[in-house]
């Protein structure tokens, strides 16, 4: 992302910049929290304890 950002930083103009930092990277960054959660989810382990039956 900080690869992203110097790119746009210094090819675009500084509004363009601006507002890729405000909502390019808010986006940018909600997928990852959610692409790694669905990943990380896959690995957890559950938990081995007896369920108690009535």
């Amino acid at each position: 992302m900080g690869v992203v950002n110097l790119y746009v930083a210094f090819t675009f103009d500084e509004n363009t910049w601006v507002n890729f930092k405000l909502f390019g990277m808010l986006g940018l960054t909600l997928v990852f929290v959610l692409v790694q959660a669905a990943y990380m989810s896959r690995h957890l382990k559950t938990d081995d304890a007896p369920s108690k039956e009535s």
